[in-house]
């Protein structure tokens, strides 16, 4: 994925959960500083009070909001910054591979033999085995296994991995989709299991 388009990805994410400030760091402070004098004017004519005659309170309190307005605005614009950071680091991250369910079965096929997205290897089984799906056990032998790799419209690079194991015998063919912990715990049942 190009960087621009990353980039602009990761700010509209960010942006639906941390949207950045929109007006100046003096925007803010003067808005907070208008709150609070609009405030104080309407506290003082309700409890009748004059608020004027006391410019040194107000001054001062004035100076507060206005400060307050302005680390309001640092605050939302380092929380932007940090959900940017983390949408962009989750479209540039690559996820962990997969584990290995073929290890200790043979070396691909040539390549080209099963299709774009698809591999094909070979497994063998020294004895009968019984897989989830079939209804007794199969007889042994060296059987295809074709792996299907389908991307997933998601923001990182991730794909689903489908297995179908190729079963032949009596002079048919069999496809059985298998899950590679399924297939894993039958191929080292048959490792484990005496000659």
């Amino acid at each position: 994925m190009p960087k621009q388009v990353r980039v602009a990805n990761a700010r509209a994410a960010a942006q639906s959960y941390a949207p950045p400030p929109n007006g100046s760091t003096i925007t803010y402070g003067l808005i907070g500083a208008a709150l609070m004098l609009v405030a104080t004017i309407i506290a003082g004519s309700y409890y009748r009070i004059d608020v004027i005659s006391n410019p040194l309170p107000l001054a001062v309190a004035t100076l507060v909001t206005f400060m307050a307005g302005v680390m309001v605005r640092v605050w939302r614009h380092r929380e932007h910054e940090r959900a940017f950071a983390a949408e962009y680091t989750k479209r540039i991250a690559t996820p962990p591979p997969p584990p290995n369910p073929t290890a200790g079965m043979s070396q691909p096929v040539a390549a080209g033999t099963a299709g774009a997205g698809t591999s094909s290897n070979t497994v063998t089984f020294r004895l009968p085995f019984l897989l989830p799906g079939l209804d007794r056990p199969h007889p042994a032998g060296t059987f295809e296994l074709r792996e299907r790799h389908e991307m997933l419209d998601v923001s990182f690079d991730a794909s689903v991995v489908t297995r179908t194991l190729m079963l032949t015998g009596n002079g048919s063919t069999e496809a059985l989709d298998v899950t590679a912990d399924d297939l894993a715990e039958a191929l080292r049942l048959d490792t484990a299991a005496p000659h």
